[in-house]
C-alpha cells in the first residue's frame, strides 16, 4: 500500500492531461532485443546504485535470470513494464519503483490547479491567536518555502507569536531541497548528513526569511503513520534541533533518498540511492519518528490541537477565552 501511495506522491495525485501519455500503450510490442536491453539497463542500475548492497537479501543475479525469461513471454508493452516493475518490487523497499512511459508522462503532466491543494497554509488558532498552525500537506512542490514565506508574512503582521504547530500528517514527502528550505525557517546550520555508496555530504542551511522572528519559539509537530520520507526528516530534525514536541503516531520510517533514471523509451526508474542521518548520527529509516504524546490515528484535528496546547502549557488560557 505504501508503495502505491508513493507513486501517487510522485505524480501529485493527478491524472494525465495529455493524450501523448497513452501513445506507448498502442505501439507494437517492443522487440525481443529492446525488452532484453531495457531489463538489463534497469537491473544494472540497481546493481551499481542501490543503497542496499545486499539487495535486502534478494539474490539479484537470480532475479535477472528469472525476469529475463518472463519479459520474453509478455504479449503487450503494458505487461512488459509491469513485469519489470515486479522485479523492482522484490527489492522490498517502499520507494523504488519502475514506471512505464505513460506513467512517467503522467508524472510530468500537472498544472497549478493540481499543485494548489498541496501548498502549505498558515493561520492563527481561533482559541489561541498567539499560536500559528502551519499545515504542510506535501514537499513535492518546488517553491513550497516561498509559499510558506508569503503566508507567514501575512500572519506575522497581526501580532505576537508564542508557539508554532506544524501539521505533517498524511504528508508523503517529496523534494528534499524543498523540505530543507522549509526547515530554514526554524533551523540554521547543519541539519544532518546525506549518504550514498560514494560517501557522505553534510546538509546545511542558512537562516530563512523569518528565522529571526520564530527563533526560540516552542514548536509542536503532528505526525502519523502516513507521514513519510522528507516529512519524517523535517519532524526528526525539528525534534533534535529545536526540541519540538512530537504528537501523534510513529511515522512510517521510510526515509531513503530516491533518484530518477530515465530511459530512451520514456520509462523511468525511481531508485533508493541514499539515506539520511540526523546530526547525532541516528537514522529514522526503519523506526520512524516516535511521538512524545500519542494520539489515536482517527482523532479529529481539534484533538491534536488540544493536545498541542496542553503540551505547550496553553490549555487553560485557551479554555478561558
Amino acid at each position: 500500500m505504501h508503495r502505491h501511495l508513493f507513486i501517487l506522491l510522485l505524480s501529485l495525485f493527478t491524472f494525465c492531461l495529455a493524450q501523448t501519455c497513452d501513445v506507448s500503450r498502442a505501439k507494437a510490442l517492443l522487440s525481443t532485443l529492446e525488452r532484453k536491453g531495457l531489463l538489463n539497463e534497469v537491473w544494472s542500475l540497481v546493481k551499481d546504485e542501490y543503497i542496499y548492497t545486499d539487495f535486502q537479501g534478494l539474490d539479484w543475479q537470480e532475479a535477472r535470470r528469472v525476469y529475463l525469461e518472463r519479459v520474453l513471454e509478455v504479449k503487450t508493452n503494458e505487461e512488459f513494464y509491469t513485469t519489470v516493475d515486479q522485479m523492482i518490487l522484490e527489492l522490498g523497499d517502499d520507494h523504488s519503483v519502475y514506471l512505464s512511459p505513460w506513467s512517467a508522462c503522467q508524472e510530468d503532466s500537472y498544472s497549478d490547479e493540481d499543485v494548489a491543494p498541496y501548498e502549505p497554509t498558515v493561520k492563527r488558532l481561533e482559541s489561541e491567536p498567539s499560536v500559528l498552525y502551519i499545515d504542510i500537506p506535501s514537499f513535492n512542490i518546488y517553491d513550497a518555502d516561498l509559499i510558506l514565506d508569503t503566508q507567514l508574512r501575512r500572519v506575522l503582521q497581526r501580532g505576537r507569536v508564542r508557539a508554532v504547530m506544524i501539521d505533517l500528517r498524511h504528508n508523503y514527502g517529496g523534494y528534499l531541497d524543498t523540505a530543507y528550505n522549509v526547515l530554514s525557517t526554524f533551523v540554521r546550520g547543519r541539519l544532518g548528513t546525506e549518504y550514498d555508496l560514494y560517501g557522505e555530504t553534510a546538509v546545511r542551511r542558512e537562516p530563512g526569511l523569518y528565522y529571526r522572528e520564530l527563533r526560540g519559539i516552542p514548536i509542536v509537530v503532528f505526525v502519523d503513520a502516513d507521514t513519510h520520507s522528507a516529512a519524517e526528516l523535517v519532524a526528526g530534525i525539528l525534534a533534535q534541533k529545536r526540541d519540538a514536541i512530537i504528537i501523534g503516531q510513529t511515522s512510517a520510517g521510510n526515509t531513503e533518498i530516491v533518484y530518477p533514471f530515465d530511459f530512451s523509451d520514456g520509462s523511468r526508474l525511481w531508485l533508493a540511492t541514499g539515506g539520511f542521518q540526523l546530526d547525532d548520527g541516528t537514522s529514522i529509516e526503519g523506526r520512524g519518528v516516535i511521538p512524545d504524546v500519542v494520539i489515536d490515528k482517527v482523532a479529529e484535528e481539534s484533538v491534536y490541537i488540544e493536545a498541542g496546547l496542553e503540551a505547550l502549557g496553553l490549555t487553560a488560557r485557551a479554555e478561558s477565552q
